[in-house]
């Protein structure tokens, strides 16, 4: 269910290579993560608001998943 909704998300961004994506559980993060390298994604994982801000600056990604409850602030 997961994947399926993951593919219709990120499917719909055409063209799209790179993903910053932030997650502060390291399972699922690593499981999400893994699931779109093998779909040929580039995934950048991070684990919270202030890593996700130093990739930002960093990266251009194409496509943000945010986890909606992070600690300390909301995605």
């Amino acid at each position: 269910m997961l994947s399926d909704l993951l593919c219709h998300v990120v499917g719909s961004a055409v063209n799209s290579k790179t993903i910053a994506l932030v997650e502060d559980d390291d399972e699922i993060g690593r499981m999400v993560r893994d699931l779109l390298e093998r779909e040929g994604y580039v995934v950048h994982l991070v684990s919270s608001p202030a890593a996700f801000d130093a990739v930002r600056a960093r990266i251009t990604a194409d496509l943000f998943i945010l986890d909606v409850m992070l600690p300390g602030e909301d995605g």
